[in-house]
């Protein structure tokens, strides 16, 4: 089995304060395909917030050549940001991939670019990347399992000091139906998390509680429901409802 990258150790456990609750919020997605083979792909996503009234969006055409194992995405959002993301896979070696992303903003003629390298072997999985930009960084990291055991590491080089900025190492174990992970961030900071899927529901110490509900309402089209409260103030209102559609060609 190959290993997560770095970056997502513990993501089911951070996934539950974000992924699928969408209260205070109105959310519409739209995946679709312009040709059966799935070359072309668009993607939109719009996002009304409901208590200040404002509404962003997004817009992303994919194109692939699996073939070349090259994929194209060009992206734009309301922000009016330009984004190229350019990605090969397995040509240079097998399981190498190497990215090239870039963002524009034209309002301020800033452009910020990286070079990103992933490499997954069977049990071991490296990623690192490179800012094209002044003060260029280094990152890199490494993740390797055994027998269902994951250890991590992680570091950031600064080219323009030729010293390491930090080192985070992280340990963890992917059960069934849990999955444990620990942490230590340049030596300082220390944490841990447990993700084990019971029910759609948080809770958090502000004493709010929160519900999600997904339905598929067909192959191709996701409802999602979602729901804050304020338990501190029941009476007082102030709690939060949202709404989101996911349709998926």
């Amino acid at each position: 089995m190959t290993p997560p990258a770095f970056v997502d150790l513990g993501k089911a456990a951070k996934d539950l304060f974000t992924k699928e609750y969408n209260h205070g919020f109105l959310k519409v997605e739209s995946t679709t395909h312009a040709d059966q083979n799935g070359a072309i792909e668009f993607k939109t996503g719009g996002v009304h917030t409901i208590a200040s009234g404002r509404v962003a969006g997004n817009v992303d055409v994919k194109y692939k050549l699996p073939s070349y194992g090259f994929t194209l995405t060009e992206k734009w959002n309301t922000e009016n940001m330009l984004g190229t993301v350019i990605e090969v896979k397995d040509q240079f070696a097998k399981g190498l991939k190497v990215t090239f992303d870039s963002c524009f903003a034209p309002q301020l003629g800033k452009r910020t670019s990286k070079v990103k390298g992933e490499w997954s072997g069977d049990r071991v999985k490296v990623n690192c990347d490179l800012g094209l930009d002044a003060g260029v960084l280094l990152n890199m990291s490494g993740v390797t399992e055994f027998r269902t055991w994951l250890i991590g590491v992680q570091t950031c080089f600064d080219t323009t000091t030729s010293k390491l900025r930090n080192t985070n190492v992280a340990f963890g174990k992917i059960g069934p139906d849990y999955v444990i992970h620990s942490f230590v961030n340049n030596g300082q900071e220390f944490g841990a998390s447990l993700y084990h899927r019971a029910a759609p529901a948080k809770v958090d110490n502000q004493a709010k509680v929160a519900f999600a509900s997904t339905h598929h309402l067909s192959d191709k089209l996701k409802l999602i429901l979602s729901t804050q409260f304020a338990m501190d103030r029941l009476n007082e209102g102030g709690h939060k409802f949202g709404f989101g559609l996911v349709y998926t060609q």
